[in-house]
C-alpha cells in the first residue's frame, strides 16, 4: 500500500486498518514536561482541546490523520485525549493499545459524538478508555497533567 501523508482520518476505509499506515519514526527525547496526545478528526476540535489544555509544563502532540497518530504514539505519553466519530474509534483505540508508548497510558474519550452509537457498547472498557463529557474531560485532563507522575496513584487520578 502506498502511504499518502495528506490523508486524514475520514479518508480511512473500513477495510484499511490504521496500523497499516504506521511510518517509522524515532522515539522522541523525554523532557521534564507532561506529554499529552490529542487525537481528533476535526480541526475545530483540535484547536478547542489544545486551547483548553495548553500550559507551560505540557507538551501537546495533535493528530488529525492516521500517520500523525502513529508518530504521536511513538513517544511516551502521560495522557491521550480522543475526540473522533464512532466510525474511527475502535481502530484508533486498538492501535493505541498496541503501541508501546501508549499501551498503559490513561485514555479519555469525548463522548458527545459517539453516545448515539449503540454498536460501541463495551468498546471503551475493552480498551481501558474512559468516556467523558467535554467539561469532565478537560477537568480530568488538567488534574492528571497538573500532578507529578508519582502523585497519580496516591491521588487516584485515572
Amino acid at each position: 500500500m502506498r502511504k499518502n501523508p495528506s490523508r486524514n482520518l475520514t479518508d480511512v476505509t473500513a477495510n484499511e486498518p490504521i496500523e497499516s499506515l504506521v511510518t517509522s519514526s524515532p522515539l522522541s527525547v523525554r523532557s521534564n514536561k507532561h506529554h499529552l496526545l490529542i487525537i481528533t478528526d476535526s480541526e475545530e476540535s483540535r484547536t478547542r482541546l489544545r486551547a483548553a489544555l495548553m500550559a507551560d509544563d505540557i507538551e501537546i502532540t495533535s493528530a488529525t490523520s492516521p500517520e500523525e497518530m502513529c508518530r504521536g504514539c511513538c513517544g511516551q505519553q502521560d495522557l491521550v485525549v480522543i475526540d473522533v466519530g464512532p466510525e474511527h474509534l475502535g481502530e484508533i483505540l486498538k492501535t493505541l493499545r498496541n503501541c508501546a508508548g501508549c499501551a498503559e497510558v490513561p485514555v479519555l474519550v469525548e463522548i458527545s459524538r459517539i453516545s448515539a452509537a449503540p454498536d460501541l457498547a463495551g468498546l471503551l472498557p475493552t480498551y481501558r478508555a474512559m468516556p467523558c463529557g467535554y467539561a469532565d474531560l478537560i477537568a480530568l485532563a488538567r488534574r492528571r497533567l497538573a500532578a507529578r507522575p508519582a502523585e497519580h496513584q496516591s491521588l487516584g487520578i485515572l
